[in-house]
């Protein structure tokens, strides 16, 4: 399934300095990331380098992830385009779940719903949890569901939480940007609301 030149033929270079190195280089448990690349960036960030950090850290090679899209036609769109990005990964229509597997078995199982099916989601348990587009508050909430796996179930005591969240330049108007601490912040526009969140970060391409 899987093989070291596999892992060799990922083809994602990122400048140093640049806002997408900025966020890939985040602590924060909350991000936002705005512009056309954000969704690839936040790809690679939940299909691959966060499965390694967790490996790396918690020695634990399995992550589960929760990826919340707008509607179906768009969550359609965006798991063909991760699909394509992560070509050897493993995708199951009926469940609508994307495993994808490295050598030394590492593993990043990406489980797609959409915004309007909160309680197919609910009560699921992520490493983290990825919402694309401006989803129904309903949807938010399910940033509660991560952290929650690995646990101590599976013999790890897990400290880590992230919550992503990827909006194109259009969604300006969403009040709830005013919660970031923009890294990289938006050309001339000011959000509406008080200070920003601890441990929210923002970056705008």
């Amino acid at each position: 399934m899987f093989n070291k030149q596999t892992v060799e033929r990922i083809n994602y270079e990122v400048e140093d300095g640049s806002t997408i190195k900025k966020f890939h280089e985040s602590g924060a448990i909350y991000r936002c990331i705005v512009g056309d690349e954000g969704v690839t960036a936040a790809a690679f960030e939940v299909g691959y380098y966060l499965p390694f950090y967790v490996s790396e850290h918690y020695k634990f090679n399995k992550t589960r992830w929760i990826v919340v899209g707008r509607d179906g036609e768009t969550l359609i769109e965006l798991i063909e385009s991760i699909k394509k990005m992560f070509p050897w990964g493993v995708y199951r229509a009926q469940k609508r779940h994307l495993e994808i597997c490295y050598p030394n078995d590492i593993q990043a199982s990406l489980f797609f719903r959409q915004s309007d099916s909160w309680a197919s989601f609910a009560t699921m348990t992520a490493t983290g949890v990825w919402v694309d587009g401006i989803c129904n508050p309903g949807a938010r909430e399910i940033g509660h569901r991560a952290g929650r796996y690995p646990s101590e179930k599976e013999g790890v005591k897990f400290t880590s939480k992230w919550v992503i969240e990827t909006l194109g330049e259009d969604d300006v108007s969403y009040n709830l940007l005013s919660q970031y601490n923009w890294i990289a912040p938006p050309p001339n526009i000011k959000f509406i609301g008080g200070k920003p969140d601890k441990n929210y970060e923002g970056f705008w391409l």
